[in-house]
Parts: structure tokens; C-alpha cells; sequence
């Protein structure tokens, strides 16, 4: 029997996925041991390491903390505001969200 998502990831926990399809609200959609994470700061096809910010029994939200494979579309934000979504995407790729 599969265990519940609380038992696979835990709040603070640091992982690493590869960021897939965008998802509403800024966020992308990755996926760890089956469970399904709505991760902010990410780029489709990214492997990244992410911390795990909350946790449900369907889904758990997580923020990038470090890019290791960055996507053709970074770039550095102008700005730090963490409320600012896809300020590290190129215009194009914005457009294309």
C-alpha cells in the first residue's frame, strides 16, 4: 500500500525535480515519488532543487532554491519581490504562458 503525501514529504524538506508543464498563479507543476508540487521560481524542463513550503494529502507547494540545469529562458529577475511571478522568464516566453 502506498503511504499518505505527509510520510513522503515533510515541510522544509529539499528535494530535486525536474520542472514540467506551467500550472495558474505563477507556479509549475513538478512531481516526487508520485505526489504532485506546485513549485514557484521554476522553468518547464529544469532540474532544480526545491524546499518543500507546505504539505497536503493531495499536494505540496515548494519554491526553488537552487537551479542545477537552467532552462534557454532565464534570466535574472529585476526584481526580488517574491509576489512578482515570471520575472525569470525572457518576454517571449512570458508571452507564451
Amino acid at each position: 500500500m502506498e503511504s499518505n503525501a505527509q510520510e513522503r514529504l515533510k515541510e522544509g524538506q529539499i528535494v530535486q525535480v525536474q520542472i514540467g508543464p506551467v500550472a495558474h498563479g505563477g507556479h509549475f507543476v513538478a512531481r516526487y515519488n508520485g505526489q504532485v508540487i506546485f513549485v514557484r521560481h521554476g522553468i518547464t524542463d529544469e532540474l532544480v532543487n526545491i524546499k518543500i513550503t507546505s504539505v497536503s494529502s493531495k499536494i505540496a507547494h515548494a519554491d526553488v532554491v537552487e537551479v542545477l540545469q537552467p532552462a534557454t529562458s532565464r534570466v535574472s529577475p529585476p526584481c526580488q519581490y517574491a509576489a512578482v511571478s515570471y520575472t525569470h522568464l525572457t518576454l517571449p516566453t512570458i508571452y507564451s504562458v
